[in-house]
């Protein structure tokens, strides 16, 4: 999962990683590779930015969720901003994660 030229077969199967109960052996190591480089030109940093917001919003685990964070900085750009600001909102979030994901927003806003 660490390659730095994953394609896009190897990218959708580690997306559905993420959704594993087992945080530390199979979602986490998913994260944590998919947070290591893709193919480029194949819609790989769109799937994987996606999925990232969809799992921060649902998962707690907080090794997870750094390397979610990792993922949202990576490949998340303008068109992520509404959703990343939309569960910065949520009244259950820690500030750290808060300032975390306005961050996050701040940067992805200023990818075209």
């Amino acid at each position: 999962s660490t390659q730095q030229n994953k394609g896009p077969e190897c990218v959708d199967y580690l997306i559905s990683c993420l959704a594993a109960p087992d945080t530390t052996n199979v979602a986490g190591r998913a994260a944590w590779g998919l947070g290591y480089g893709v193919q480029r030109g194949h819609g790989s940093e769109q799937k994987i930015a996606d999925a990232a917001i969809e799992v921060f919003a649902n998962r707690r685990d907080s090794s997870l969720r750094q390397a979610l964070f990792k993922m949202m900085r990576q490949y998340s750009d303008a068109q992520h901003v509404p959703k990343i600001e939309e569960i910065a909102a949520l009244p259950a979030l820690g500030e750290a994660d808060r300032a975390q994901l306005m961050e996050i927003a701040a940067g992805a806003g200023a990818k075209r």
